[in-house]
């Protein structure tokens, strides 16, 4: 009996050993974590005018540039003949295209697409794979209507594109077949 109890106070002493190692360095993290105070060189405070001078030395176009790029882009003319046109066009930048209401546009891979007024639905291709919309995050298959200011992704020059279903205007970067 006396080995018994000699075993279990050891065991005991070795648990409360044991909790206060584990308390003194769970105590020890706190204390080190609650050191770093607002306005030190490990959490420092900085101005709205220095975060103003950081940006305004970044190089880069301004909006008044970027605007008169895009309206340079912009394709004012209409389709007034009731006939099926065909039409390719390929652009390193978005580029405004209007497509009619039964017409489509067919990517090559890498085209971007974004359709910013009407209606259109995916076309896949003949393994059912669809164009990547990186805005939502999911594969759009055949016939799914697709969401206005998304951007849409060709993966493959294998037939996929829109389906427009109402006049549409869309911002396309790459190559691709208006039909």
């Amino acid at each position: 009996m006396v080995k018994v109890t000699k075993k279990l106070g050891l065991l005991l002493v070795g648990i409360f050993i044991l909790g206060v190692v584990i308390g003194g360095a769970y105590n020890f993290g706190q204390i080190k974590a609650a050191s770093t105070t607002p306005g030190t060189i490990d959490d420092p405070l900085v101005s709205k005018s220095y975060v103003d001078s950081v940006v305004a030395s970044v190089e880069g176009p301004d909006v008044a540039t970027i605007t008169a790029q895009v309206l340079a882009t912009i394709d004012t003319t209409t389709v007034t003949d009731s006939t099926p046109q065909v039409s390719e066009g390929t652009s390193s930048i978005f580029e405004v295209v209007f497509v009619s209401a039964g017409q489509t546009i067919i990517g090559n891979e890498s085209t971007e697409i974004i359709l910013r007024s009407g209606a259109a639905k995916a076309i896949a291709n003949m393994d059912g794979n669809g164009l990547s919309d990186v805005t939502s995050g999911v594969d759009i298959g055949q016939d799914v209507s697709v969401s206005l200011n998304h951007l849409l992704i060709v993966p493959r020059s294998d037939g996929r594109g829109l389906k427009v279903s109402a006049d549409a205007y869309l911002m396309v970067k790459g190559t691709y077949v208006i039909q």
